[in-house]
């Protein structure tokens, strides 16, 4: 079974998120937003569950809460059908991805190949299609750059990329940089 390691929001930037695009949503009227924004990060199979948890633990220690710059503008991932903004600075996202995918190699897990293109991060909301009421719409933001800083604060392992509650295996909290 293939298993999904995604980044999360945290909760007022999901209640950011949210606020801003129900107006979009009540346009596109058969358009399902996801309950959990998240941004995919990579895919792992048939990992042995006790084992994978220990080694993301003890691999994502170091990181830190991060922020991302998400552009306004709606697009679709063919590939994994996911709908969602993309993700403008995936600096940190990419290096926790190439960090955990080497790791996690060595430590015997079959993991996705690393990404190459830029703008393979997206925010996924959805797992339909954009509906054409949404694809012609103006950009999300009404911001000078047309994009918005949200916080991530933990990784999760999803069985699935719909999102239900039940479809999360485990969560990793990232360390708060204000704490000391």
């Amino acid at each position: 079974m293939r298993y999904y390691l995604v980044a999360v929001l945290d909760k007022d930037s999901n209640k950011e998120l949210d606020r801003i695009q129900r107006p979009l949503h009540k346009k596109g009227k058969h358009y399902k937003k996801s309950p959990y924004i998240s941004i995919p990060i990579d895919s792992v199979e048939n990992p042995d569950l006790k084992l994978l948890e220990k080694t993301l633990r003890d691999l994502l220690k170091p990181f830190r809460y991060f922020h991302v710059n998400i552009s306004g503008k709606y697009i679709n991932l063919a590939d994994e059908r996911i709908t969602g903004l993309p993700v403008s600075n995936f600096g940190y996202i990419k290096k926790i991805q190439r960090h955990l995918n080497d790791y996690m190699t060595l430590h015997g897990f079959k993991v996705g190949e690393e990404r190459d293109e830029d703008q393979d991060f997206i925010l996924s909301l959805s797992q339909d299609r954009i509906p054409k009421e949404l694809e012609n719409s103006n950009n999300l933001f009404n911001t000078p750059d047309n994009y918005r800083k949200f916080l991530v604060d933990r990784i999760e392992l999803w069985k699935s990329m719909n999102a239900k509650k039940g479809s999360i295996v485990f969560s990793i909290p990232l360390k708060n940089p204000n704490i000391l």
